[in-house]
């Protein structure tokens, strides 16, 4: 958990760039008990570490709490 809170902090320090990112998070079910795991990729929109969410160009926004894990090209430089 330690690793993926460096890399949203990071991220946050980069969102200028609006960087390519792969988020694979788990996405609760509001109509039953529980959910699924869902892997979603492109530019990242914006991000609050504060409120501890991303948004990925044009689709929902995903809590920090439910990120099981982030890529990006961005991570290697």
């Amino acid at each position: 958990k330690l690793a993926l809170d460096r890399k949203c902090r990071f991220l946050a320090d980069c969102i200028a760039e609006h960087p390519w990112v792969r988020v694979t998070f788990f996405k609760k079910d509001h109509r039953k008990e529980g959910g699924a795991i869902v892997r979603r990729e492109g530019s990242l929109a914006s991000i609050s570490a504060q409120d501890q969410w991303l948004c990925l160009e044009g689709q929902e926004s995903i809590s920090f709490h439910d990120i099981l894990g982030l890529e990006s090209p961005i991570f290697m430089e």
